[in-house]
């Protein structure tokens, strides 16, 4: 994942966090490209903040706040098996919500 290998009980308990972190977690597909062994994909992920949440500033305690952010990932595959994730999240405006950080003015 984004150049280095991950392994798929790392990614497994990464979605294990966010999902304790969030409830009611949403992830909707916004938009979608496919050309053969490449798939890009715009997510939109939200949910009610209820418990310790891994950020690029560190672990966000609870807020009890809607938290949304934007993600894009590019997947590159053999039809049978992910060859190569890459993915860039939107966390300013997440950690904006979450009254983390101020808005630019």
């Amino acid at each position: 994942m984004n150049g280095e290998p991950v392994a798929v009980e790392a990614i497994v308990e990464r979605v294990r966090r966010v999902h304790a972190a969030l409830t009611d977690f949403r992830q909707v597909t916004v938009d979608r490209i496919d050309d053969g062994t490449r798939t890009a994909l715009l997510l939109s992920q939200s949910g009610v903040h209820v418990g310790p949440l891994p950020t690029p500033l560190g672990t966000l305690a609870p807020t009890g706040r809607l938290l949304t952010r934007r993600l894009v990932e590019f997947i590159t595959h053999d039809h049978l098996r992910l060859v190569e994730v890459t993915g860039v999240a939107d966390d300013l405006d997440r950690l904006g919500r979450a009254g983390v950080v101020t808005p630019f003015a």
